[in-house]
């Protein structure tokens, strides 16, 4: 049986909406990338990348992300979801 290739494209508007709802929240803070990746236990680089919609991270990134920034997830969603929205 031959194997099914599945390509997924990301909502490249909702990537980029989310990309500025954190990027947007880590300045507000005070914070640098580095220093977000430290609170979040990802590498700085992660957050680069996330931050020019150059990555989707994955859910347990997503949600590390959010806690680096003292924010539910669900609050981090509704929020790029608006942004997305504009």
């Amino acid at each position: 049986m031959a194997r099914a290739d599945i390509h997924f494209a990301p909502d490249k508007s909702i990537l980029k909406a989310a990309a500025k709802v954190v990027r947007d929240e880590r300045k507000k803070q005070g914070l640098t990338q580095e220093s977000l990746a430290i609170k979040s236990g990802l590498h700085w680089r992660h957050i680069q990348r996330f931050e020019t919609d150059k990555l989707n991270p994955s859910l347990c990134s997503f949600i590390s992300l959010a806690k680096g920034l003292g924010i539910n997830a669900d609050d981090l969603i509704k929020r790029i979801l608006n942004e997305s929205n504009k």
